[in-house]
């Protein structure tokens, strides 16, 4: 953590160039450099650089957008598949969501095939915009994280550390801005004049009050994103905490500033989503017995909060008089949701409505004329909905099996676990995913790539913890040597 002073040093000496031209050039040329002399620091980096970075402050060119922990990643990906034919580099290895990823990709590519004779040219650019996320950001760069912390033993738990700690600060700027009722950029002057239209948008974006309370949002796009990743890191914290020999101050005070800053986002995702992931370490990790007596003080505690909360009465009044009477209806609910995705699955259950066209679909059906936010019917805040109505149901049964596949591997984790800290590792990483695949119901965070990133490296690392996977050999540098 040191090392970001004389970087951010480096950022404010060209912020005064006022060029973006050199951000890239130094991103590029040192993420390349440290992923091929040493890819666990590339990969470190990356992570930092993209938590602390939202895509709102992104270079855009034409419809991508390239922020500093992006461009670091390609960099990255690059120098490590470079870094495969080295005899001392790291090895692809084969995991249990090998086959399951391949099905997701088979139906988006099934969906786009069977859909593009209705796709238009903005239409088919969204569709590829879309693809190379999910199969370059996502997916190939949780096989670099799974191929560069299974290199070596003291290399998954040095990239656990460093990012629960690197969300600590985050969490911690996030309180910064709670306190001072400024977003967090524009307090740092690390950033080029021309990012200066950027910057104003990220701060007015993160202003979003509710109940008399401001949100915060710390480095991320908005409250429900910077909630999440404190959901996500929160168990390894305590797990990291409850196992240290030394500096256990560090890890219990990032607990302690995930669980402040989450619950200052006021949402109501993170608050259950903090309780999910508290209860299941406890339990997985043989702290705690799964009992009736202690399965009714969680009910009873849950109850009382969403008793005690104004939001979460608000919510259950608004869906059950959307349910009961449709008196909402012009401002519609979620319920509606399910009406539509409903009728696009029956029309098209095979190859869905295509990618990113759910809106347009959602906007041409007869109940969404009378609804005033037009923007809140194109939104559908529930990732496996958005794949079942957007790729059909191989796209979405492909999806499904990523997520379950990963809890599954997470639960062989804790069976497998030979010591106390081993299982305390392998709950904390269960708690963590069970968490994400709980919260992808409530919103599109697929969409959200700094917590979807965060996400793959915790299921890289539950992966590389469970001992499932296996080196594929070297086949660049095989084919070398027989040359």
């Amino acid at each position: 953590m040191v090392a970001t002073i004389p970087v951010l040093a480096v950022f404010a000496v060209l912020a005064r160039i006022g060029e973006v031209f050199p951000f890239t050039v130094l991103v590029v040329v040192v993420g390349l450099v440290a992923a091929l002399a040493g890819p666990r620091f590339g990969l470190i980096a990356s992570i930092i650089l993209t938590l602390a970075f939202p895509p709102l402050l992104g270079v855009k060119i034409g419809t991508f957008s390239f922020t500093i922990g992006r461009l670091l990643s390609f960099a990255v990906i690059g120098g490590w598949i470079a870094a495969l034919s080295r005899r001392d580099g790291p090895m692809l290895r084969r995991t249990p969501l090998d086959l399951p990823i391949l099905f997701f990709f088979v139906g988006v590519v099934l969906s786009t095939v069977l859909n593009s004779p209705t796709l238009d040219s903005s239409e088919f650019g969204l569709v590829l915009q879309r693809f190379g996320t999910y199969s370059i950001d996502y997916f190939l760069w949780f096989f670099a994280a799974v191929s560069i912390m299974g290199a070596h033993p003291r290399h998954l738990e040095r990239v656990l550390k460093t990012t629960v700690l690197a969300m600590s600060v985050i969490a911690a700027l996030g309180i910064l801005e709670y306190v001072t009722k400024r977003n967090i950029f524009t307090l740092l002057p690390i950033f080029p004049r021309n990012f200066n239209a950027q910057v104003a948008e990220v701060a007015e974006a993160s202003v979003r009050p509710r109940g008399g309370i401001s949100r915060v949002t710390a480095t991320f796009d908005g409250p429900n994103r910077f909630g999440t990743a404190t959901v996500l890191v929160l168990p390894v914290l305590v797990h990291f905490w409850t196992v240290a020999t030394e500096r256990r101050w560090m890890y219990g005070t990032g607990a302690v500033l995930c669980t402040i800053g989450g619950l200052l986002t006021v949402s109501r995702s993170t608050l259950v989503g903090l309780m999910i992931t508290v209860f299941v370490y406890a339990v997985a990790s043989g702290r705690t017995k799964l009992t009736k007596r202690n399965s009714l003080v969680v009910v009873a505690a849950v109850a009382a909060v969403m008793a005690s909360s104004s939001a979460f009465r608000t919510t259950v009044s608004f869906y059950v008089a959307d349910v009961t009477t449709g008196e909402n209806r012009q401002n519609r609910g979620r319920t509606q949701d399910y009406v539509f995705v409903a009728r696009a699955f029956t029309e098209n259950p095979i190859a869905g409505v295509g990618l990113g066209r759910y809106g347009e679909f959602a906007v041409s059906q007869p109940e969404a004329q009378s609804i005033r936010n037009k923007r809140a019917v194109t939104v559908l805040d529930n990732v496996y909905l958005q794949f079942l109505t957007q790729t059909g149901a191989p796209g979405f049964l492909g999806f499904l099996s990523v997520m379950l596949g990963g809890v599954a591997v997470a639960l062989v984790s804790v069976r497998r676990a030979h010591t106390a800290a081993q299982r305390s590792l392998s709950a904390a990483l269960l708690a963590s995913t069970s968490s994400f695949a709980i919260i992808c119901a409530f919103f599109d965070l697929f969409t959200f790539v700094q917590v979807t990133k965060l996400y793959l490296v915790l299921l890289a690392a539950t992966v590389i913890g469970s001992g499932l996977t296996r080196p594929r050999g070297r086949p660049l540098y095989r084919r070398r040597a027989h040359a």
